[in-house]
């Protein structure tokens, strides 16, 4: 198994972008401190089609555990409630690419967001990592990411990237997304990656 994994890993770092090598390259405890990296989403987290998820990649980057609680069609809730329930208590950086995708679709309740960073702050997760979720299909109704209560204490480092939004603006959208326009294609996820490296440098 990790001889797969570093496999994985070296043909991810050849096609690595600036700012994903300049995180491999942080010292160990600075690049310990982040992890485990906890995934929390839908599909694209999930690794649909085979393609890696791009916070699985930022672990193997940062050469720390990693947490997958991403499945197809997930909502928020269904997340908070694996999560709830996961063995393990620790968290260096949650992050959710696609997190609020279904909420986007069914309808975000008022205290969705907030709950999933009520849990983080619980977990002592130093960092926080949301997207906000694009127009994608006809059936989504809002983004959920405005709901976001900022009286909450900031014990927690929250950002919020627009990591598939800038993809769809991208004028080679085309090769980020499969045909459905919805999930990453490899050079997608390298993208979303990178995007995430930056943020974490």
């Amino acid at each position: 198994m990790k001889f797969f994994l570093l496999l994985a890993l070296l043909s991810m770092t050849a096609g690595a972008g600036e700012f994903c090598d300049k995180l491999q390259q942080l010292p160990e405890a600075t690049r310990s401190r982040l992890g485990p990296i906890i995934g929390l989403g839908a599909s694209v987290t999930a690794g649909y089609g085979g393609v890696m998820g791009p916070a699985q990649r930022v672990a193997l980057i940062l050469d720390v555990p990693y947490v997958s609680l991403a499945s197809n069609g997930a909502t928020s809730a269904v997340a908070l409630s694996r999560w709830t329930k996961a063995e393990s208590q620790r968290c260096g950086t949650a992050i959710g690419v696609d997190l609020f995708f279904w909420d986007s679709v069914k309808g975000c309740s008022a205290d969705a967001v907030t709950k999933i960073v009520k849990l983080a702050q619980e977990r002592k997760c130093h960092r926080v990592i949301f997207s906000n979720v694009p127009r994608l299909i006809s059936l989504q109704k809002s983004s959920c990411i405005s709901l976001i209560n900022k009286t909450l204490d900031n014990s927690v480092a929250i950002d919020v990237l627009p990591v598939m939004e800038e993809l769809q603006r991208d004028s080679r959208r085309e090769t980020y997304f499969r045909a459905d326009g919805i999930h990453l294609t490899e050079v997608g996820a390298e993208a979303a990656t990178e995007k995430l490296c930056e943020l974490l440098i």
